[in-house]
């Protein structure tokens, strides 16, 4: 049986556009991607995480 043990979370998605210029679909699209693929992929891999024994962890270890 296959069992997975690490997540990595390395995608986003940036839109330089002027401060002044603001663009609600814009910051909406960033949101989606950067903190909401990282927590939908967080949630999906749980499961299969917790029945591996693996521990949560950061980058910075915390």
């Amino acid at each position: 049986m296959r069992r997975l043990h690490a997540m990595l979370n390395y995608a986003g998605y940036l839109r330089a556009t002027p401060l002044l210029e603001p663009n609600e679909e814009g910051l909406d699209r960033i949101i989606d991607t950067n903190l909401g693929g990282v927590f939908f992929g967080c949630q999906a891999a749980a499961p299969a995480l917790q029945r591996s024994g693996a521990e949560p962890s950061s980058i910075g270890g915390r």
